[in-house]
C-alpha cells in the first residue's frame, strides 16, 4: 500500500453504502436503530454519507435482510449479503456491485455504527480514491493503523475481493495489501478533528453511552 497526501478537488455526487449486516454480538442487541441525541445509528450514518455528497444511497443488511435492527428513516435501495458468516468483506462486495449496477466506478461505504465520521473527511477519501483509481481509506491510531469501513472503493478492486472471498479470506487487510490502496496520513486526517471521536465505534453499549456523552459535552460535531 501507499501513502499519499492528495489533494482536495471538488465534491462529486457519488454512491455511498452504509454496512449494516453484522450480529452485533458484542453489543449484545441489533444496534443500527439504537437511538442517539433522537436519530438512530443507521439514520446518522447514512446522513454522514448524504452530507459527504454521496447520491444514490444504499444500506447492506445480512443475508436475511436484517439491518441491525434498522429501518433507514429515508428512502435508499436496501441490499442483502449473499451468504452468511463472511463479515462485512461480503457487504463490500454487495455494496460494490449495486455502484457498478449503477454505472459508477466506485462507492464510499461506512459502517452502521460509526456516528461521528466528518462528511468533509468522507468526500475527501472519495475525491482522492476517485483521482488515483484506487481504495482511499484514513489512517487512524487503531490496531490496524487505518479505518477501513470508514473510505472510497473503487470497482475495480471487486475481482482481488471474490478471490479472496473464495479463498475464505474475512480481514480487510487481505484487499489493502492486494488492491492498490492509499491511505489519508493521520496528520491530514486531523484536520478534520480528533480520529479519537471521529472514529468512535459504537459496538458496545457502553460506547454508545460514551457517544451520548459526546454529544452532551459538545464534543462533537452534530
Amino acid at each position: 500500500m501507499t501513502r499519499t497526501p492528495g489533494r482536495r478537488n471538488h465534491r462529486a455526487l457519488l454512491p455511498g453504502a452504509v454496512l449494516a449486516g453484522g450480529g452485533s454480538r458484542r453489543f449484545g442487541s441489533p444496534k443500527g436503530g439504537e437511538p442517539l441525541s433522537g436519530r438512530s445509528l443507521g439514520d446518522r450514518a447514512l446522513e454522514r454519507l448524504r452530507r459527504a455528497g454521496a447520491n444514490p444511497l444504499a444500506a447492506v443488511a445480512d443475508h436475511r435482510g436484517d439491518a441491525s435492527g434498522w429501518t433507514p428513516g429515508e428512502a435508499v435501495t436496501m441490499l442483502r449479503d449473499g451468504s452468511p458468516d463472511t463479515g462485512p468483506l461480503e457487504g463490500l462486495r454487495v455494496a460494490l456491485d449495486w455502484a457498478r449496477g449503477v454505472g459508477a466506478g466506485g462507492t464510499l461505504v461506512l459502517a452502521v455504527d460509526t456516528p461521528f465520521v466528518p462528511p468533509d473527511l468522507l468526500a475527501r477519501l472519495a475525491e482522492d480514491g476517485q483521482r488515483t483509481g484506487s481504495v482511499c481509506l484514513p489512517e487512524s491510531d487503531g490496531p490496524r493503523g487505518f479505518e477501513p469501513l470508514c473510505g472510497w472503493y473503487p470497482v475495480s478492486c471487486l475481482e482481488d475481493l471474490n478471490q479472496i472471498l473464495a479463498d475464505g479470506g474475512r480481514a480487510f487487510v487481505d484487499l489493502v495489501n492486494r488492491a492498490p490502496t492509499m491511505l489519508l496520513p493521520l496528520d491530514e486526517v486531523r484536520r478534520y478533528g480528533d480520529p479519537a471521536v471521529q472514529f468512535v465505534n459504537v459496538n458496545r453499549p457502553e460506547t454508545l453511552e460514551e457517544a451520548k456523552r459526546l454529544l452532551a459535552s459538545d464534543g462533537v460535531a452534530v
